[in-house]
């Protein structure tokens, strides 16, 4: 750290030292810091410095090194109480200084965490929020601020500056949501299940949720269905009580109580801009006009809307003020207007321009309002006698009409946030639309594909900054204002590799044309770029240095002297040629991120060479080999004409002879190899050597290796005669033999006293471990019915089921046998095993444990294996 190499030395308690031209060094007034067990130091502010302990957290200090003599070494704690105890919970593993000045924490078993340098908790990462894994190693930070994180079982990358965040159902809330909304600096949803309120991070989250907690939290007196959040200001634009449309009747909202004001199934709640006590109200069954009285949370009906009986008011809007838009679910629009406080409507039908079939939303553009549904976008047309609304936005209602069901949609300054269901593929789609004039539009929907997936059902903006929040059935997502800066500046595409005949030649081998730019001598550089005809493969990797959504960058490729077009968009990264004819070549590749930006071009240039003999030098020596050969064969030909002519017969009688003899004896000699191999080798292996003169190593992922071994062979080979004893091992193995054949076990071998045999090969099964114990206990009890009339009666079986490799190998005298780790721990199943008694593994007892009864014995040392 700036330049230095602190060394913490806190085993013996003495303090800290540094490293000062190649010599340990004392750091001077760091005796009392070994018992803090000081793990990491970072940079901190000017002439400061950051210090982890494993006992105490964060600390602050002054600089170990350029320090003045007077100066206090004194530690200050840095951070919250609860970021320090989570940082020591989790064990910390890394830090590092972020460019923008944060710090991001590493730890063993909760992500990383980041804090300001303030020591404010700004946001923990971990699997909840999409980390793969959550024991992080170390941590790196490139040019473009995306975080790297080494983890157990690999490499993850963050983007701290994707401004995307979302919350799914673990973290607090019930069903789908239905509205959002931001009522005095706080977030509250609804859904199915009730309304719910999100927190922000605080010690409470971190010492008693957990980081698995709830974030949201459900306002206990409200089981309904959330159709509508309406926030109600006063007169002077206060904020006084949060209005909740519900299956159940209005709701008020303050902080985390609530009251019903009124009962009924409530679609929408709009309170009035021109009279701010008024609301209108969208129900089940009509629409009706409120007064709500706050002061003393009361609610009276004012009006009910006699001329919509019977009809769902979905939505509600006011424009301009004192009017107000009544949306069904089908039947046109309604306006409603007062005289004298009484209601006036007027029905916008079939002959008003709208189809009475479908569902229209309202949308405000530039001061416009307008109403978009799936056969087009259309404007009120005042202007005339009688009033009609109008197409506008042709093109883009053609579009709608043609492929599109319009499901939700939501204005933004000059953005327009819509969610479609394409008619034909049913792929659903949100789109954000930005324009500039009435035929001027921007649309981008790649990058909220997942979010589209999950179905939504609210698109609302936040206030305090106009980013966006959408509600699905299953999360809740914030897209913030500036999501379009996340573009990289500058897309560049990467050729990385190239192959031929699968073998890697050369490594990222271009961000532009390297015809002549490789990075080698001359003559690696000519070998690379021209290759032998008899390469039958030639195939490019290339990538895109676009982290943003990365599985939706697309790639077209054009073989230049190949290809007559260039390829279509593809996600494969990998372009593959194969046979190409002699020639010059030129691989172009360029690419497209989610957000429809090009790249431009990549390229590499290479030569197929002929083969040898279409050279002209190959030309002139056919032509002189070819004169040669006619001459001598015109010589020649006659004098072996004539000694053929007279030794044929001879030949062919003396041949035939020697062939006759010759095939007996190998028939003879077959019949011996065929009958001494199938001796030594299974049935299978011994058909595949005779045919191919090898037999091709085989992985079994499931078989079972038994190990039998008599207890004190030694010793009793001392007491008895050895061809006594020879005798009985030989009776012994015959039985085993045969038992093994009955189970469809393989014998693999026998080496001393010691019987190998296996499960599951060469012919792969599902219950070797069931046929191996089978035999087992048959072997037992043979070897008990025996132990009377022999010394070898004390005999130790060890049963194991896993992985393992089986083949032949070698050169003479084949031996067919097995390889893996699976056979190391069924030996030590037998060396660790009882006389009498079968001893099994853990991985076979779960397979068997239904079949046969065991016993426990605990955990055993066994060698090469930890316990």
């Amino acid at each position: 750290m700036r330049n230095n190499i602190y060394i913490p030395n806190y085993n013996e308690n003495n303090g800290l030292y540094t490293l000062d031209n190649d010599k340990i060094k004392k750091i001077r007034k760091t005796d009392d810091w070994g018992n803090l067990q000081i793990t990491d130091i970072l940079p901190y502010k000017k002439d400061k410095i950051l210090i982890y302990s494993r006992k105490e957290g964060l600390l602050e200090a002054n600089d170990l090194i350029n320090f003045n003599s007077k100066d206090s070494f004194d530690l200050r704690p840095i951070g919250n109480k609860s970021i320090n105890d989570y940082l020591i919970k989790h064990e910390y593993s890394c830090g590092r200084q972020l460019k923008n000045g944060n710090y991001v924490f590493g730890t063993i078993s909760g992500g990383i965490l980041l804090m300001s340098p303030e020591g404010n908790l700004i946001r923990i990462i971990d699997k909840t929020t999409g980390l793969q894994n959550e024991t992080v190693n170390a941590v790196y930070e490139d040019n473009n601020q995306i975080l790297w994180l080494a983890l157990d079982n690999g490499i993850s990358s963050v983007n701290l500056n994707v401004p995307l965040s979302y919350w799914p159902q673990d973290k607090g809330f019930d069903g789908s949501i239905l509205s959002v909304k931001r009522f005095k600096d706080q977030l509250y949803i609804g859904t199915w299940q009730g309304i719910y309120r999100l927190d922000k991070y605080s010690e409470e989250d971190l010492n008693t949720l957990g980081r698995y907690g709830s974030y949201f939290k459900k306002l206990p007196d409200i089981h309904a269905r959330i159709w509508s959040l309406t926030p109600f200001f006063s007169s002077k634009g206060q904020p006084i009580s949060l209005l909740a449309g519900t299956s159940a009747g209005i709701f008020s909202c303050k902080g985390i109580n609530s009251r019903v004001l009124i009962r009924g199934s409530i679609l929408d709640v709009h309170q009035s801009r021109a009279d701010y006590q008024k609301l209108i109200i969208g129900t089940s069954n009509g629409a009706y006009v409120l007064n709500y009285d706050h002061l003393n949370d009361r609610i009276s009906i004012e009006h009910r809307i006699d001329e919509l009986p019977n009809k769902e008011i979905t939505k509600i809007t006011e424009y301009p003020d004192g009017v107000y838009w009544l949306f069904p679910r089908t039947g046109g629009v309604y306006r409603l207007t007062f005289h004298n406080d009484k209601p006036t409507l007027k029905i916008f039908g079939q002959k008003e321009g709208l189809n009475e079939s479908l569902q229209y939303l309202p949308l405000t553009i530039s001061g416009q309002f307008i109403l978009v549904s799936s056969n087009g976008i259309f404007q009120l047309n005042d202007k005339e006698p009688e009033e009609r609304f109008t197409e506008i936005y042709p093109l883009l209602g053609t579009i709608i009409r043609s492929e599109y069901l319009v499901k939700n949609i939501y204005s933004a300054e000059k953005q327009i946030w819509s969610y479609f269901i394409h008619k034909k593929s049913r792929k659903k789609i949100l789109l954000l639309i930005e324009y500039q004039d009435k035929q001027i539009f921007k649309i981008t929907h790649k990058p909220f594909d997942e979010i589209a997936s999950l179905g939504i059902n609210s698109i609302k903006h936040e206030p305090t900054d106009q980013s966006i929040w959408i509600a699905c059935d299953e999360a809740l997502f914030l897209i913030e204002k500036g999501f379009n800066t996340i573009r990289p500046k500058e897309n560049n595409i990467l050729i990385r590799n190239i192959s031929v005949d699968g073998k890697v030649i050369i490594y990222n081998a271009s961000t532009k044309n390297l015809t002549n730019d490789i990075k080698s001598d001359k003559s690696k550089s000519e070998k690379e770029l021209n290759l032998a005809y008899n390469h039958q493969s030639i195939s490019f990797e290339f990538a895109l240095t676009s982290y943003f959504a990365p599985e939706s960058n697309q790639f077209k490729c054009f073989l230049e002297g190949y290809d007559k077009n260039w390829s279509s968009w593809s996600f494969d990264n990998i372009k593959n040629y194969s046979r190409l004819s002699p020639g010059n070549y030129t691989f172009r590749v360029k690419s497209m991120d989610v957000f429809g930006f090009e790249s431009e071009q990549a390229s590499y240039s290479f030569k197929v060479l002929p083969p040898w003999y279409k050279t002209i030098y190959a030309f002139i020596g056919f032509v002189i080999l070819g004169s040669l050969a006619i001459f001598l064969i015109v010589k020649l030909s006659n004098k072996r004409l004539e000694k053929a002519k007279a030794s044929l017969e001879k030949i062919v009688q003396e041949r035939t002879k020697e062939l006759e003899a010759q095939q007996k004896m190998l028939e003879i000699e077959k019949e011996k190899s065929d009958k001494l191999l199938k001796n030594i080798l299974p049935a299978a292996i011994a058909k595949e050597l005779k045919q191919s003169g090898s037999v091709r190593a085989q992985y079994y992922d499931h078989v079972t290796i038994m190990f039998m071994d008599f207890k004190d062979f030694s010793k009793i080979s001392q007491y008895i005669n050895p061809l006594q004893l020879l005798s009985e091992l030989d009776k012994s193995f015959r039985f085993f033999d045969e038992v093994c054949a009955r189970h469809k076990l393989e014998k693999i071998k026998t080496i001393g006293d010691a019987y190998m045999c296996a499960g599951g090969i060469p012919t792969p099964n599902k219950t070797n471990p069931i046929d191996a114990i089978l035999a087992a206990i048959e072997i037992l009890d043979f070897i008990r019915q025996a132990e009377k009339n022999q010394w070898l009666c004390d005999l130790r079986i060890g049963i194991h089921t896993g992985e393992l490799v089986a083949g032949v190998i070698g050169k003479d005298k084949f031996t067919y046998d097995v390889w893996g780790e699976s056979v190391n721990t069924a030996s030590r199943m037998e060396s660790s095993g009882v006389a009498g008694k079968i001893n099994i593994s853990g991985e076979t007892f779960e397979i068997v444990k239904d079949f046969f009864e065991c016993e426990h014995r605990g955990i055993l040392p066994a060698k090469h294996h930890d316990a």
